[in-house]
């Protein structure tokens, strides 16, 4: 069905695909994508998942005016059943929607925001690492659980912003030192997967953090 499903000790977040936008202009588009998110949401409870099983999605995009946009989502994000509310994530992108951006809207709906650090590297708005660490995980309450980061790392020789094929062992050892002491999930966005998962491990083992369930 197109989804990408992580699953690492025992911790699901579902990503639907980038036509799942709820701050189209286009009203047909917002039916579909809010259909969409319901099935993702009806898959995870016939899973029996509790709240700590996410959906996350970006904001979308700017169509010409990025303020209506944003409140177009938050909208949007209103008027959604339930069922999608106790699930759904946003992630900040490298190009639109900063973590900044995100914060305005969590403000506003108390979403949680889904740090994309490889994301925040490219489009900041001057927030350090630390504090975006800081700042989304914030946004999760207890029955969300723990935060989740998604972690890459650029593509060498591809456009700005696109993931790379294998983890990049030296960059996450330096990610893990520089986030303590932070707590979260890590999902790797990652094109080799379990490859890059297992190298992984094998380096997050050595960090007090690592927890196995």
């Amino acid at each position: 069905i197109g989804d990408r499903i992580r699953n690492y000790n025992m911790r699901v977040s579902m990503h639907p695909d980038q036509f799942v936008l709820l701050n189209s202009p286009r009203p047909d588009v917002v039916s579909n994508s809010t259909a969409e998110l319901l099935y993702h949401a009806k898959v995870l409870n016939l899973m029996k998942l509790d709240g700590s099983a996410k959906i996350q999605i970006h904001v979308g995009g700017v169509y010409g005016d990025k303020k209506e946009a944003s409140r177009r989502f938050i909208d949007r994000y209103n008027a959604v059943p339930e069922a999608i509310k106790e699930r759904l994530v946003i992630e900040n992108d490298e190009r639109l929607y900063s973590l900044s951006d995100c914060m305005a809207i969590n403000y506003e709906t108390g979403i949680p925001i889904l740090l994309d650090v490889f994301h925040h590297s490219i489009l900041s708005d001057g927030i350090s690492f630390a504090d975006s660490l800081s700042l989304s995980g914030s946004t999760w309450s207890d029955e969300d659980g723990i935060p989740i980061v998604d972690y890459s790392t650029q593509q060498e020789g591809a456009r700005k912003g696109r993931h790379t094929d294998s983890i990049d062992l030296h960059n996450f050892t330096s990610f893990l030192e520089k986030s303590l002491p932070f707590n979260f999930d890590i999902m790797l966005e990652i094109k080799d997967k379990e490859k890059s998962a297992e190298a992984a491990i094998r380096v997050a083992r050595k960090d007090e953090r690592f927890q196995v369930n």
